[in-house]
């Protein structure tokens, strides 16, 4: 049994490999996993043009996709540096995508419009804008805090 483990250890996981194939483009390592993920949320953009219903599917996948090439560095893969800030991104875009694809099948079944808009878009009320200024203000002043105490 110990021998299995050992051979496994030593052979390079799947989804490593995956993860690390890359293109070189000059010094940069352009990787697969990126390269796709952007594709497909390029098809996925067009779906939501057309307002097809596989647009979310579609994005969803390509964040996903992508989530794994800016968190990559922290599960081994090679020399790049994690991208946390873009790894948290595509998790607010999985996260606002599933809600996206809720809210327009509630409106479509209500409705019965495959060309139901899943919202109207508006700009937004004075207190609104009171509410998102004051809310950067506060964001500006805690992370302003946090960087004194360090």
């Amino acid at each position: 049994m110990s021998q299995l483990i050992l051979a496994a250890a030593a052979e390079e996981n799947f989804f490593q490999r995956l993860i690390d194939a890359a293109i070189p483009i000059g010094k940069y390592q352009l990787h697969w996993l990126e390269l796709i993920g952007v594709l497909i949320g390029v098809v996925s953009a067009w779906f939501g043009m057309k307002r097809r219903v596989w647009a979310w599917p579609v994005g969803i996948t390509a964040n996903i996709m992508l989530f794994f090439v800016y968190i990559g560095a922290t599960i081994g893969a090679g020399e790049r540096i994690p991208l946390f800030g873009q790894a948290g991104r595509q998790i607010f875009f999985i996260a606002t995508s599933i809600y996206g694809w809720w809210r327009w099948s509630q409106l479509q079944k209500q409705t019965g419009s495959k060309d139901a808009p899943a919202i109207t878009p508006r700009w937004m009320t004075s207190r609104e804008r009171a509410v998102v200024i004051a809310g950067w203000l506060l964001g500006t002043v805690v992370v302003r805090r946090g960087d004194r105490r360090r």
